[in-house]
């Protein structure tokens, strides 16, 4: 064996605990978007909706599923981009930080513009996006090599 194919088996097998604790991340962003969902849905009484953003669109139904595949979706977008920081930048933790603030604010844009919803919609989606970002953004961090 070479000295390189020992140090990749190694880095292989560091990788796996920093994986499985994205995943979980992950897992747990969405939880905490279904459970504001889910709160606004059946304990506040709301019939959530979300934005529209043309004339010719109406809003449509916010269900659970709809939740929970973009808040995955986006907690692996966020961890594609962590990926690209952990490789390209001197201080990924904070770069991480930064991009991933910008990100959130970005994000907020959808609930507070659009139209055919209630407060009661946008409050409860940017709930939602709040809850991601709290868990996503903190375990990510901390998940960074130092």
């Amino acid at each position: 064996m070479t000295k390189g194919t020992i140090t990749r088996a190694t880095g292989d097998a560091a990788t796996r605990p920093v994986r499985r604790q994205r995943l979980l991340t992950i897992a747990g962003g969405t939880l905490g978007a279904l459970v504001v969902w889910a709160v606004a849905e059946w304990l506040v009484g709301l019939d959530l909706r979300t934005p529209a953003f043309s004339s010719e669109q109406q809003s449509q139904e916010l269900t659970a599923a709809l939740v929970a595949v973009a808040s995955a979706v986006g907690g692996l977008a966020g961890w594609g981009v962590l990926a690209v920081l952990e490789r390209s930048t001197a201080n990924p933790r904070r770069a991480w930080v930064a991009v991933a603030s910008i990100a959130l604010l970005a994000s907020l844009s959808a609930p507070l513009s659009g139209t055919g919803v209630s407060a009661g919609d946008r409050i409860a989606m940017i709930g939602m996006h709040l809850a991601v970002a709290a868990v996503v953004i903190p375990f990510f961090y901390r998940s960074i090599a130092d």
